[in-house]
């Protein structure tokens, strides 16, 4: 859905060019205007039918727009709690990194509701919630958020949270590995605008190097 959105709006301005073409062969309009040349009537009636479409689609857009659920993802590192577009999270076996998700939700949840973001992290390491998930749930490596779990706390609008997870390298797994990590959507349609507003990179840091490791 997310590539029929970008490939619309690519095209949106040769659409309206194309519809304009074909309605002034319908209907011309310039030749009512006595004021224009006849030479320079194909040219007005383009311009005039593409305002016209263009109009048209800018006001679909708004409505679709005002109707739509609006998902931001923000990776964190907890201690050092500044934002970036990359949020760094080195690890190893013996340190544990501290991670903060802010998810904010806005626009109608109670309309999209069946909207469910997903957060994948790797295999390689291991998760944990350090607080109750609201809304979600974390089942092995993988968060969980449903729109409709959201509903059913009374959050029908506008929605923030904050969720806080520890991180460690996975004994099952040795040496040096890194991963980037953004959040999915499953089960949307374009009514539902997933924006990672950042990506996590997980690092796992060979030995004991505890460089930008929480204790």
């Amino acid at each position: 859905m997310g590539k029929l959105v970008s490939i619309y709006k690519y095209s949106k301005s040769f659409l309206s060019l194309i519809a304009g073409v074909f309605a002034h062969l319908f209907i011309p309009i310039a030749q009512y205007i006595i004021i224009i040349p006849k030479s320079a009537y194909y040219t007005i009636d383009v311009a005039i039918y593409v305002a016209v479409f263009s109009a048209i689609l800018t006001y679909i857009e708004d409505k679709i727009k005002a109707r739509q659920t609006k998902i931001d993802v923000l990776f964190y590192n907890t201690g050092k709690n500044t934002f970036s577009g990359e949020c760094l999270l080195p690890l190893n076996t013996s340190k544990y990194g501290k991670l903060s998700i802010q998810i904010i939700v806005s626009g109608l949840i109670k309309a999209n509701n069946k909207a469910v973001l997903e957060i994948k992290f790797p295999a390689f390491v291991t998760v944990q919630s350090r607080k109750k998930i609201f809304g979600g749930s974390l089942k092995g490596n993988t968060v969980t958020v449903r729109l409709s779990d959201l509903v059913k706390q009374n959050a029908e609008n506008d929605f923030n949270t904050t969720l806080n997870f520890s991180l460690m390298q996975s004994s099952e797994f040795n040496g040096s590995m890194n991963s980037n990590v953004v959040g999915r959507l499953h089960q949307n349609s374009f009514m539902t605008v997933l924006n990672n507003k950042n990506r996590l990179k997980i690092n796992v840091v060979a030995g004991d190097d505890d460089d930008g490791i929480s204790d």
